[in-house]
């Protein structure tokens, strides 16, 4: 079967209850702007309410694997799973991510040598290069521009080989005991599955394999912070619309809490504020009552919220604007502090 003709396929995965909001405005949204498309979808957790919510999205198929519940490893398990169906190329997708848009374009289907990946946000440390080739201790092949997100992957059975060493990285020793770590505390090659991922790419085994980036704020909003969403790039969204692509990195919308104590409250209500103001939530809220439950968090409740959306006529670009601009300015001269005050990292990097 012709790539670029055949019907898209989806891959999907969630095990965790408390995220089923997200899965449902992943799968609302790919079934409103691709209702031709195949989503396979791997949902330990699916009770029978859910099931019957899905039955009337298109064409869901519900998948049950004995797997045991293994977070973000399960991506080239489940990758590897759905191209053994024979599907001539599959693409999953996070089950925080909205889609705002045709995807068709994003996925180079006239090449099957190609692997569709995200662009990390920008704000990430150690940005692309060699460091987490050299860290996992694998010959280096190439220097990559960009870090890789693992939120949106499309591949092909060329790329088999790269999904089996995928798996098998992360079933080393040392990767396994440092999920058992907080996430900051960890070292950083070995955070997650997308760590592992990238310095398979870098490596010199697999430096042929043609890969694609999605871009920050063209292909993608990596939607971490008001800054997440670029002050040029939400600009650049007035004549050219959202990016097909909206990923709820960080803190879910929907799990937000606030704590106690002066310093926490002022926190929480500057990330309530966001929240508000945040593209993600603005499009979720436009599929509200398809969700079949109470959406409280996406509700306006802070004056300055609802000032900005008044200011801005509601764009999603402009009313989160003016808390991109003091997100941004603050990260910068956190880093800049940082870079004076700290030695460079000490592992290798290129």
């Amino acid at each position: 079967m012709n790539t670029a003709t055949a019907p898209l396929t989806f891959a999907v995965y969630e095990d965790r209850p408390r995220a089923m909001i997200g899965l449902k405005l992943l799968l609302a949204s790919l079934t409103r702007h691709h209702p031709e498309a195949c989503v396979q979808l791997f949902c330990p957790c699916a009770d029978a309410a859910f099931e019957r919510w899905i039955a009337r999205r298109g064409r869901i198929e519900l998948q049950r694997r004995p797997w045991a519940r293994c977070g973000w490893s399960i991506k080239p398990i489940v990758l590897l799973d759905v191209l053994e169906t024979g599907c001539p190329d599959v693409t999953w997708i996070d089950s925080d991510i909205i889609v705002t848009g045709k995807l068709t374009g994003l996925l180079h289907r006239d090449d099957p040598q190609a692997m569709v990946v995200l662009e990390e946000t920008p704000w990430a440390p150690v940005p692309g290069g060699t460091y987490r080739t050299r860290c996992w201790g694998l010959p280096v092949g190439r220097s990559l521009p960009f870090t890789v997100n693992s939120g949106f992957i499309r591949v092909t059975p060329a790329h088999r080989e790269l999904l089996v060493g995928w798996r098998e990285l992360m079933q080393r020793p040392d990767y396994l005991q440092a999920q058992s770590i907080p996430y900051p505390r960890r070292p950083l090659h070995l955070r997650s599955d997308q760590d592992a991922l990238e310095a398979l790419l870098g490596s010199e085994r697999f430096a042929g394999v043609r890969l694609h980036y999605l871009r920050c704020g063209v292909d993608v909003v990596q939607a971490i912070g008001p800054s997440g969403y670029a002050v040029g790039h939400r600009i650049s969204s007035l004549v050219n619309g959202l990016p097909p692509l909206i990923h709820a990195l960080g803190v879910k919308p929907w799990s937000l809490s606030v704590d106690q104590g002066l310093r926490a409250r002022l926190l929480g209500w500057y990330e309530q504020v966001h929240q508000e103001l945040s593209v993600y939530v603005h499009v979720a809220r436009d599929y509200r009552d398809e969700l079949e439950e109470d959406c409280p968090w996406m509700d306006v409740r802070t004056t300055a919220g609802r000032l900005c959306r008044a200011l801005t006529g509601q764009h999603p670009a402009l009313q989160g604007l003016p808390q991109a601009v003091v997100d941004t300015t603050a990260r910068w001269l956190k880093r800049a502090v940082k870079a004076l005050t700290q030695p460079a990292h000490p592992s290798p990097n290129a």
